[in-house]
């Protein structure tokens, strides 16, 4: 009877030690099993998201370059231009459809290089030419202009509309632009400003 009490508790004990392997094994492969799945699912996620920032880069890269070709049509113009006016401009920035050609673009600056020592025959000429209210503003949060340097000044801007309070700022008084003015001028290139 002792034998018997002995052989039922090992039987017991060996259907539960059963029960409890079967459950921790079958716990370890789910868990194995969940892991492999998490990350299958965050590989995809990785993927997509290069994808994603692929396909954003292309399009941002494209964006550029329309723009770079919208500011060659624009240089290919000055250079062929003896003399260019606010009409001249506003037809010149029409004829190249910039909203719809150019989505994103809000308009196209005419930026003029005044020396210090020329800016009373810069403002005379505009204000002879049409533009009795022309004044030379500097933009907020603007860096301090040091004796002697030169005014690259907003002369026409379009659609004026919307972008016709730009006109007459000294854009080189922004960190940014002023550095970007000064490597086009240096290189003879586009340049683009940092943020």
């Amino acid at each position: 009877s002792a034998r018997s009490a002995t052989s039922a508790v090992r039987a017991f004990a060996l259907r539960n030690w059963l029960v409890l392997a079967t459950l921790a094994l079958s716990i370890g492969v789910s868990l194995v099993a969940w892991n492999d799945a998490r990350l299958q699912a965050r590989r995809a996620l990785e993927a997509r998201n290069r994808a994603i920032a692929s396909a954003a880069t292309a399009e941002i890269a494209d964006r550029f370059a329309d723009v770079e070709r919208a500011l060659l049509l624009a240089r290919g113009f000055v250079c062929a231009s003896e003399r260019i006016d606010a009409d001249e401009w506003r037809t010149f920035v029409t004829s190249i459809q910039l909203e719809r050609s150019y989505p994103g673009v809000l308009g196209m600056a005419f930026v003029e290089r005044v020396p210090e020592d020329g800016l009373s025959a810069f403002l005379e000429g505009m204000r002879s030419g049409g533009a009795v209210d022309y004044t030379v503003r500097s933009p907020r949060a603007a860096r301090e202009r040091d004796p002697g340097d030169d005014y690259f000044l907003i002369k026409f801007h379009e659609p004026r509309e919307i972008n016709g309070r730009a006109i007459g700022l000294n854009v080189a008084r922004q960190v940014p632009a002023h550095h970007a003015y000064e490597r086009a001028m240096e290189t003879g290139g586009l340049q683009y400003s940092d943020p």
